[in-house]
């Protein structure tokens, strides 16, 4: 026979249960509870994580995500716009940039209205891959996503840039070229 008691404590442990979780559930849909879940992250890395070496503080990670989409609009974004925020993290001081994107087509030239500028007729034109080039170039540190095919049948060209990429993917293409 069971216990009276045994059994109202399982009652209002299963209610308990229930309850903590409907308000955790709640807290995560309205996202109250993403800067705890961040710091506690970035605890749970440092404490139990197996990694060599230890993961590090001074990593930020800029992501493109759905908050960003709904303020920006329009994916892609001109490129002239993320030279921008390359300029502004070189002169933050970041060490290097990385872009998990590729750039594999020309952005096309845009014409729009002169900033500033009374006259609606005076249009400047914006060369997007001209403006994002020239901050990479000044970036120093800058690193872009590549694609490239895989075949068997390299040339010993190829091969050979495989080879020293692959030791050290921080070349630039003047050292590589050599």
């Amino acid at each position: 026979m069971s216990n009276p008691v045994n059994a109202a404590r399982k009652q209002r442990s299963i209610s308990i249960g229930l309850i903590v979780t409907a308000i955790v559930a709640a807290l995560t849909s309205t996202g109250a509870i993403d800067p705890l879940e961040r710091i506690s992250f970035d605890l749970r890395s440092r404490w139990f994580s197996n990694a060599t070496p230890p993961p590090s503080d001074r990593v930020v990670h800029i992501d493109i995500d759905d908050r960003a989409l709904e303020t920006w609009k329009r994916w892609p974004w001109p490129r002239a716009d993320l030279a921008a925020v390359l300029d502004q993290l070189n002169t933050a001081g970041a060490q290097v940039i990385a872009f998990d994107l590729l750039f594999d087509e020309p952005q096309p030239v845009r014409y729009e209205p002169v900033a500033g500028s009374s006259d609606p007729q005076r249009i400047e034109t914006i060369r997007d891959d001209h403006v994002l080039a020239r901050a990479i170039r000044e970036g120093e540190h800058d690193v872009l996503a590549i694609a490239c095919e895989v075949r068997q049948d390299r040339e010993p060209w190829q091969q050979r840039a495989i080879e020293v990429l692959a030791r050290n993917l921080a070349l630039d293409i003047n050292t590589l070229a050599k």
